[in-house]
């Protein structure tokens, strides 16, 4: 019904959507060529569709996950041609990074971010970046593109920014920056309770680190009485029971000689 549907009805609005249906249906259906043909035939005789978007997503998804090799670096030549827009920078990025093409990758997204520095795409690039660094265990290169991530106006694109920011932070032993970064996670609106908590465990780590524990058993408390994970609650109360045993080191006179254990 759908291949006759524009030979049977050519002055039908439904034309555009019935082309996208077309190409969604045999993306679904397995016919991986056939089904990416349609939608970028879709994408290209109506671009001001609203289902341009959704059609761009679903053929950049199938050609990552299962595309051949020679269609994928067609793929991501096509989408990084010389007048290439934001998304289409994003979508070669993530092309590339499916297919182990890591330096393709970083190349799509440093133009994204640089021809489009306020794009809301450049912002997400940006921490898909920095999660890759951290799972690399990169953790500069990690904090640096988090950071850049965290300057998004999406809370919640924001809020996941700054706690992996601050994790990178710890990471480095920098402990100021990270608790920082962990105590911007808290005026971040409508992030999800197990990210806030996770940063609030991080704010402890950063704490006692700095030597405030008082500060670093507060959040821990916190943590251990109402985060929604179970693993991260028997952290908490297992990391603020280590803090309490640890013995007072009152004030000795000078020239003192014992040593902490």
């Amino acid at each position: 019904m759908l291949k006759e549907f524009a030979a049977k009805y050519p002055k039908s609005k439904l034309v555009p959507d019935a082309q996208y249906l077309l190409g969604s249906t045999r993306l679904a259906m397995g016919e991986r060529d056939a089904g990416v043909a349609d939608l970028k035939e879709f994408i290209a005789a109506y671009p001001g569709h609203p289902n341009v978007a959704s059609a761009r997503r679903k053929m950049t998804g199938t050609i990552a996950k299962s595309g051949t090799p020679s269609q994928q670096q067609a793929a991501i030549s096509q989408l990084t041609e010389k007048s290439a827009t934001a998304e289409n920078l994003y979508d070669a990025g993530v092309i590339a990074g499916k297919a182990g093409k890591v330096k393709e990758q970083q190349t799509a997204w440093a133009r994204l971010r640089k021809e489009f520095p306020n794009h809301p795409l450049a912002h997400q690039a940006a921490y898909d970046l920095a999660e890759a660094a951290f799972k690399r265990k990169e953790w500069g290169q990690a904090a640096t593109q988090a950071k850049a991530a965290a300057a998004s106006d999406d809370e919640g694109l924001r809020g996941r920014a700054l706690l992996l920011e601050g994790e990178s932070e710890l990471k480095l032993s920098r402990y100021k920056e990270a608790a920082k970064s962990f105590e911007a996670v808290g005026g971040v609106k409508n992030l999800e309770a197990g990210d806030r908590y996770r940063a609030l465990a991080g704010l402890g780590l950063a704490r006692e680190q700095l030597g405030e524990i008082r500060a670093a058993l507060a959040a821990y408390d916190a943590v251990a009485s109402k985060s929604p994970d179970a693993t991260l609650r028997t952290w908490a109360r297992d990391r603020a029971a280590a803090v309490r045993a640890q013995p007072t080191q009152p004030s000795k006179p000078a020239g003192s000689g014992e040593k902490k254990s």
